[in-house]
């Protein structure tokens, strides 16, 4: 499947390119897109183990991706390599802030921050876009894919409770019929 060093490679060049809310879309180019070390199923499959265990869902990912290519050392080489970069530039980023002269060119410019926040937004919409139009493909799951946005929007529903709901709707045999469709 691929080698340590690969793994290294690999994972310490997404924690430099994937530092904030990016990681899962940049994960998923490199890791299902480039290399097909894993199917995009596979992939869906730990992000939503990523975000049911508990702490930051894109180290989550990391570590179980790591697992799933080879094992528990690749799990901790994956999540050191992602890790590094990021709190590298973390580091950098606190310094700099130090500086008085770009705290206040940055109070007197607030559109900087605004911008930046919604580039992140286009971001994480862009990889939502992506993941669902791979892995939602029958009519019923695009129709539970609104009704659900629509509880979680609308209603306020848990996000807990409804992914419990939904594993369970989907272990009826119809559903297993359309979410399996082979």
């Amino acid at each position: 499947m691929c080698h340590y060093a690969e793994l290294i490679r690999v994972f310490f060049r997404m924690g430099i390119y994937s530092f904030g809310p990016s990681a899962s879309q940049v994960l998923m180019a490199e890791i299902v897109d480039k290399k097909r070390w894993l199917t995009a199923e596979n992939f869906a499959g730990l992000v939503s183990l990523a975000a049911l265990v508990p702490g930051p869902m894109h180290v989550n990912l990391t570590i179980a991706t790591g697992y799933r290519l080879r094992g528990f050392g690749g799990s901790l080489i994956a999540v050191f390599s992602f890790i590094l970069p990021g709190s590298i530039i973390a580091l950098l980023i606190s310094q700099v802030l130090r500086i008085e002269s770009f705290r206040t060119f940055l109070a007197a410019n607030p559109g900087i921050i605004t911008g930046l926040l919604c580039a992140v937004a286009g971001l994480l919409i862009t990889a939502l876009a992506r993941l669902t139009g791979r892995l939602v493909t029958h009519q019923l799951q695009w129709l539970w894919l609104a009704s659900l946005t629509a509880l979680l929007y609308f209603v306020k529903i848990p996000v807990s409770l409804i992914i419990v709901c939904s594993g369970l709707l989907w272990l009826l045999p119809p559903m297993r019929r359309i979410a399996n469709p082979k």
